[in-house]
């Protein structure tokens, strides 16, 4: 059973590829888009976390989080970049958790973040 399934958004191919690996050996299921107009074109079923570039092409990181939202309000977020500060990030009483992970990171760092994200909730838990 996959532990939920993952919109990853990069636009660097290489890094995307890497990142969809680790995600897929740690148990999740992973839709991988290098813009966020495809991200925000596909219809997954039930996202439990988008991991997004902060710099791409046309909008950044943070409008496409913001438009995800618009259809999985209670979606968590992970921004992965160089460039971005953390007081940036959405935040405030009602808005799903968002991290900021500083590029570059080890890929432990990166399931780290993940995990604390997205825990993984078996078939006997209730998830909301």
């Amino acid at each position: 059973m996959a532990r939920g399934l993952v919109l990853l958004v990069e636009d660097d191919d290489a890094l995307r590829q890497v990142l969809s690996l680790e995600l897929e050996q740690a148990g999740y299921e992973v839709r991988q888009f290098s813009t966020a107009e495809g991200a925000l074109c596909a219809h997954a079923v039930f996202p439990v976390l988008a991991v997004v570039d902060y710099r791409l092409p046309g909008m950044n990181g943070l409008e496409l989080l913001a438009g995800l939202r618009s259809r999985y309000p209670w979606l968590p977020a992970l921004i992965v970049s160089s460039e971005c500060a953390e007081s940036e990030l959405p935040a405030g009483p009602g808005v799903p958790q968002a991290r900021l992970l500083r590029k570059p990171f080890a890929a432990a760092s990166f399931l780290s973040h993940v995990a604390r994200l997205a825990p993984w909730f078996g078939p006997d838990s209730y998830r909301p």
